[in-house]
Order: C-alpha cells, then structure tokens, then sequence
C-alpha cells in the first residue's frame, strides 16, 4: 500500500503525523514531581517541559505547523490548543494542593499564566520575574493569574 493509498490527500497525511507527535509528546509532558517544595517542583517541571518544548523534533513541528498553517489553519490551532493545555495541565497537577480534579481546576489558571509567562516576556516586568517564587509560595498569590496584578 502506497503513503497516499493509506492517507487519500496531504491534510490527512499531516494531521497523521501532527496527531501522532503531539499524542507521544503528550505521555511524555505527564511530570509530576512528588518530593520537593512547591518551587523546587515547579522549577523541575518547567525544566522537563521547556527540553520537551525546545527539543529538535519539537521546534521542526513547530515550524512544520507554521508552513502548513495557511493551508490547514485548523490543524495549526488544534496543535496549539493540545501543545498548550498538556503543559499547563502538567503546572496545575504541580501546583494543585493535591490531586483532585478540584485542586487542579483551581490551579489551572494561575498554570496558564505560568506557560504563558516565556512566550510572552513584554507582559512581565522585572520585578514581576524576581518575585515569581514568591507568588508561587502564595505570598502573592494573585500575581500569576493576571499581567497586571502585581
């Protein structure tokens, strides 16, 4: 059986490949670290999942996506939206007080800030950066979960 046989057209054959990385990438980003303080576990998961992120393979999808992205723009976001919400599942289950589903709802916003915060450097002010183990001690608590907050 021929690769176009199996796949009829080019989306089907990128969606295969995009689908099948992101689902091997996805077992992957599933990082919880159980010893540890809260900073010491959330400076080990950043750390698995920025390698994860900036691995080879990673950054040619990436590009791969961003080529293809006019052609088939819903494949693009769905990459996105998948990429994005396993790492920021994986900062939730991090910093949940413990593992309920409950816990890990309530981190997740401040989770997404946390994912958020490399791509988006302009939003951070540097004193937002220097006192990040503090909002990640719960001393400020509020500053993760919006730019502005601190």
């Amino acid at each position: 059986m021929t690769l176009y046989g199996r796949f009829p057209t080019k989306e089907a054959l990128f969606s295969a490949v995009v689908l099948r990385y992101v689902d091997a990438l996805q077992v992957r980003m599933a990082i919880v670290p159980t010893s540890g303080t809260l900073k010491e576990r959330l400076v080990q998961v950043g750390i698995e999942l920025a390698n994860l992120t900036l691995a080879e393979e990673s950054i040619a999808l990436m590009r791969l996506t961003i080529a293809e992205a006019k052609v088939f723009p819903e494949l693009a976001r769905e990459g996105f939206r998948i990429g994005f919400g396993g790492c920021v599942r994986c900062i939730a289950e991090c910093l949940a007080t413990d593992a309920s589903d409950a816990a890990v709802a309530e981190a997740t916003p401040m989770a997404a800030r946390f994912v958020e915060m490399p791509s988006t450097p302009s939003t951070c002010t540097p004193s937002q950066v220097r006192i990040l183990p503090d909002c990640v001690s719960g001393r400020h608590g509020t500053c993760l979960r919006s730019p502005r907050s601190c």
